[in-house]
């Protein structure tokens, strides 16, 4: 589910470089501003994508800064944030959550079981505010299981 958006950064300009990063840290700011720590061990450059993408659309207002985190402690990194940020750190948590959850159930990953119920919570308020977005993420994710449930009745009824 994610991991399929690189960008060609040899292509980039340096600017566009700077933009490319600033938008990955501010990604990473918002997930931990909104959602808590562990929710940036979901962060993608999928999503990161998804935040450039809607800030071109629509253009609206950033903020931008500079600050050290948890993973460059020495240097500080340019970051900048906007609506399209919170949007895009939503989508992260929605979509991180039900990974988890699909893969407890495909390969009984504890791990995973227990990161699904560090992002319940976070998840929870996503969910109500984005209500659409999250069943459907929740239809997309069970369609497989539904189409692998109707070959075995299809296989059992002949």
């Amino acid at each position: 589910m994610f991991g399929h958006v690189l960008a060609n950064t040899d292509a980039l300009t340096e600017l566009e470089k700077l933009r490319y990063r600033s938008a990955y840290c501010g990604l990473c700011h918002r997930l931990g501003e909104k959602h808590g720590f562990c929710s940036r061990l979901s962060l993608s450059y999928d999503l990161t994508f998804l935040t450039l993408l809607l800030s071109s659309l629509y253009e609206p207002e950033e903020e931008c800064g500079s600050s050290h985190c948890i993973v460059h402690l020495l240097r500080q990194h340019t970051w900048m944030k906007n609506e399209c940020t919170d949007y895009a750190a939503d989508m992260t948590v929605a979509l991180s959550y039900y990974k988890a959850l699909d893969d407890w159930e495909d390969d009984r990953s504890l791990s995973k079981k227990c990161y699904a119920s560090m992002l319940r919570d976070s998840y929870e308020k996503v969910k109500e505010k984005w209500p659409e977005q999250c069943k459907a993420i929740e239809w997309e994710l069970n369609l497989p299981s539904q189409i692998e449930d109707d070959e075995k009745h299809a296989q059992a009824d002949e």
